[in-house]
């Protein structure tokens, strides 16, 4: 809890700290995919991940896909990579940041009793 300075100071550090592990995750990827992609310096990554973030934002009905679009937009349009590194590295950005933490995050829900099908009665125990 945030009550006082103290605990601003700790919130702020330790946000910095997942902001630059996951621009980290966004180098690694780039590296990998080897030129042109690798040769955007970090201040061009933290540009395609606000823009990632922003697509977040943005998700179609059913589909989702914003992250993936916002990334792709970026890159083509602001970097001029060619469409189908564009789409890898953003399928890959993807899988890293947000698919990644289903590998933990499933046995720990089960382990607390979560489950598909409690899911949807937990709105009606919070009332």
């Amino acid at each position: 809890m945030i009550g006082d300075l103290p605990g601003l100071l700790r919130a702020l550090v330790s946000t910095a700290i997942v902001w630059l592990c996951v621009l980290g995750s966004y180098w690694a990827a780039a590296q990998s995919l080897g030129e042109p992609v690798s040769a955007i310096n970090a201040g061009g990554l933290t540009l395609v991940m606000l823009s990632s973030g922003l697509g977040s934002v943005a998700h179609l009905p059913g589909v989702g896909g914003g992250i993936q679009i916002a990334t792709i937009l970026s890159l083509t349009h602001l970097f001029s990579i060619p469409l189908p590194i564009a789409t890898s590295m953003a399928l890959f950005i993807w899988v890293i940041t947000y698919l990644l933490v289903l590998l933990p995050g499933l046995p720990l829900a089960a382990r607390e009793g979560i489950s598909w099908r409690n899911l949807s009665s937990l709105p009606q125990a919070a009332e």
